[in-house]
């Protein structure tokens, strides 16, 4: 006979299977993250050679190839604003995987121990122009994987004997003293009680040492060795050396931290939402310089939203024109329909090859924020443009410094096709122009762009102080284009 099942039991059960699903479909959200980054310095000397590549990476998308060549000489990734105390730094490391043909090392030994793998190693320069080296680079076995210096290979023990062999490998040697203590080997807390120095730049050295003669080589000849560097770690804190690598890195909710310095990179945001790019001290000590490979120094490409750089006083950057790029570049473009972004706070400088500062293209936006920058202008320069179509625009406390000429085509501000969906009005508002052929130009925007038919509408212009330019502001229509612009209000304006 079949037993039943008490009521009450089987209520229990039930809660309990109802529980038990619910902590398993209930996944917590990940944490947002803050990304770090510090400018990486590549330095080459003789064949030895030092490059960003994508071949390989512990994390993100790019890493420092550095190939020693067959010289003796190094390549090196240098973080030259690192400036700090001694007694203040606590720890360094880094990933690496070495490569190559190691085969004059591989089958090597000496006094029955196993010949090592050379690594990049770390080295830390003093202000009184002497180096702390880390005895730490060598490694025992080159399994094309990723490892942890200076941890990878437990120098400390030799396999073949079962004893320790190399004792002095996790300290660091003093060079260039002219103290007491050159040539002198201790851990970086005995140093700290013996030096009263500063760290002014972390240098990871990968060469110095000539592969050994074809007689010694397994394969009959000295070979090509290099080694991948990644994840720079100082006081347990990772730092990124592009900016590009923390973007591709990203996920949603994180923030990316720059380091003061000059980043000289392009930048594309894609398939990124919810993303802050700030600076650490802001825009007059973090500088990002296009290189100019691509038309754009920052685009926005299809699935970035809600996306800010800058953000906040005191966390911008400057943002220059590339260096060597034909006219036609632009520091900032927005062009594939992108929503939420917000360019704040900091400096974009046009001077040189670009010839526009923000520009809106072929896909328009929607609730684009361009508020508490500074804008510096050349010659027939537009500071801020829109090609097509702008839904909610905030366009606020700006200053525009134009080239000081009104018979040029510069211009501060151009808006096309400005229309709304979640704000009352658009508004141009509280911005600062001076020295431009013209000041604001309202036009209306293309027709082709999502069967838009090119009209401006619920655009306030107000609390404006245009000074210096031959038309303060200009309304126009495009022959493109059969829109009209309408309900666009000027008020509170200072021209002069």
């Amino acid at each position: 006979m079949k037993r039943k099942i008490p009521k009450i039991l089987s209520v229990a059960l039930a809660l309990a299977l109802v529980l038990s699903f619910s902590l398993v479909m209930a996944v917590p959200a990940a944490a947002a993250a803050t990304l770090n980054v510090i400018p990486f310095t590549l330095e080459e000397e003789g064949d030895a050679t030092a490059n960003w590549t994508q071949e390989v990476a512990y994390n993100g998308n790019w890493s420092v190839k550095m190939d020693r060549g067959n010289s003796d000489y190094y390549a090196k990734v240098v973080v030259t604003s690192l400036s700090m105390p001694i007694d203040d730094l606590n720890s360094v490391s880094f990933m690496f995987n070495v490569k190559g043909s190691l085969s004059p090392w591989a089958e090597r030994t000496t006094s029955g121990i196993p010949q090592t793998y050379d690594t990049p190693y770390a080295v830390l320069v003093l202000d009184d122009g002497s180096v702390l080296v880390h005895n730490n680079h060598r490694v025992l076995s080159n399994d094309d994987i990723w490892q942890t210096w200076p941890d990878a290979g437990d120098l400390e023990f030799n396999p073949a004997t079962g004893e320790d062999w190399y004792p002095e490998c996790n300290k660091w040697t003093l060079h260039g003293s002219s103290g007491d203590y050159e040539g002198k080997t201790k851990t970086l807390e005995g140093w700290k009680t013996v030096l009263d120095l500063g760290i002014t730049e972390l240098k990871i050295d990968f060469g110095g040492m000539p592969w050994e003669a074809a007689s010694e080589a397994t394969t009959g000849g000295a070979e090509s060795v290099w080694a991948y560097v990644d994840d720079i770690t100082i006081n347990d804190v990772t730092y990124y050396g592009l900016i590009q690598d923390a973007i591709d890195s990203a996920s949603s909710g994180d923030t990316i931290i720059v380091s003061d310095g000059i980043y000289t990179e392009d930048l594309k945001i894609e398939n990124k939402t919810d993303i802050t790019l700030r600076s650490e001290n802001g825009r007059d000590v973090t500088t990002i310089q296009p290189v100019g490979a691509v038309k754009w120094g920052i685009v926005f490409l299809p699935g970035a939203n809600d996306i800010t750089i800058g953000g906040e006083a005191g966390h911008g950057f400057t943002i220059k024109s590339a260096p060597d790029e034909t006219s036609g570049y632009f520091n900032i473009e927005v062009r594939n329909g992108n929503s939420g972004i917000e360019i704040s706070h900091n400096t974009i400088d046009t001077t040189g090859q670009a010839s526009r500062g923000i520009s809106v293209g072929t896909g328009g936006a929607t609730d684009l924020t361009v508020s508490y920058n500074k804008f510096i202008a050349d010659a027939d320069d537009g500071s801020f443009t829109n090609d097509v179509w702008i839904v909610d625009l905030a366009m606020t406390y700006n200053e525009f410094t134009g080239p000081a000429t009104t018979t040029d085509w510069s211009y501060a501000i151009e808006v096309a096709g400005i229309t709304v969906s979640s704000l009352t009005t658009s508004t141009v508002s509280n911005n600062d122009i001076t020295g431009y052929n013209k000041g604001i130009i309202v036009t209306t925007g293309e027709e082709s762009a999502l069967d838009y038919d090119g009209g401006t509408s619920d655009l306030l212009i107000s609390n404006n102080d245009i000074t210096g330019c031959r038309r303060g502001i200009s309304l126009q229509q495009r022959q493109t284009t059969n829109g009209d612009i309408t309900t666009t209000h000027r008020s509170h304006r200072i021209l002069s």
